[in-house]
């Protein structure tokens, strides 16, 4: 688990990430699904207007500035471990027509690092930079069934309805996932939405990412073996690559 950040840090963070997920807001909108004082999304937004984090519009709401753009190009730059991956999830994508994903965790996160759109099924539930909870199905709890602080965090306050009902039933969830070798869900995230993943080692044997499909749940179950052969065979060549890096 990590530290909590600086209060100013995390109000910070949550004004980028609402505005991430939902776009563009005026500063009412921010304050109330903040839960940040209306006086304080004033001075956050100007701070992170000043080194073009968020950008004021014409209309009166605050989008993120093209900054962001920039530190997000750097950022995938820096992951040489996963060049190729695109490719890989490519081929993915094709085989399967789901939407692929490649995520590692960040923190208290799964984060998306690369996709591939799925021919049949165009399932956007993250995008490269999004993340999800870690307790959240699927890519989290893959990558959470394997971390060493799996304890701590069960017992953390992180865990938030509704993406899991309660410790006791995540923890099972989590064992199953160990057992399996893979992780499935139907509908939790998005109503009628079905995913699997998968995780991915690096030379050593830690899991450190997780690949995984999602399309039309009832898609999903019915060929969940051959998705698996799939995965399985993308999260191969996908160690390659890191052994290789």
């Amino acid at each position: 688990m990590n530290k909590p950040a600086p209060k100013v840090l995390a109000n910070a963070d949550a004004v980028i990430q609402l505005l991430a997920q939902d776009g563009a807001l005026n500063h009412a909108e921010i304050a109330d699904r903040t839960g940040i004082p209306r006086p304080s999304v004033y001075r956050l937004v100007d701070g992170l207007a000043a080194i073009s984090l968020v950008e004021p519009r014409t209309d009166g709401t605050i989008g993120l500035g093209p900054r962001c753009l920039q530190l997000a190009d750097a950022a995938r730059a820096t992951m040489r471990e996963w060049e190729g991956a695109d490719r890989i999830l490519l081929d993915l994508a094709s085989e399967t027509h789901l939407t692929a994903y490649l995520s590692v965790r960040s923190g208290d996160e799964a984060m998306c690092v690369e996709w591939a759109q799925g021919r049949d099924f165009a399932i956007l539930l993250l995008r490269p930079g999004r993340t999800l909870p870690l307790h959240a199905p699927v890519a989290g709890r893959v990558l959470l069934a394997y971390a060493t602080d799996v304890h701590d965090y069960v017992r953390s306050d992180a865990l938030t309805p509704p993406t899991t009902p309660d410790v006791e039933t995540l923890v099972g969830e989590l064992d199953r996932i160990r057992e399996s070798g893979y992780a499935e869900t139907a509908g939790e995230v998005t109503v009628g939405v079905g995913a699997l993943a998968v995780p991915v080692r690096d030379p050593s044997g830690t899991v450190v990412a997780c690949v995984s499909v999602a399309g039309f749940a009832p898609a999903v179950r019915s060929s969940r073996d051959a998705y698996l052969d799939s995965l399985k065979t993308a999260a191969q060549h996908l160690e390659e690559t890191l052994a290789a890096s």
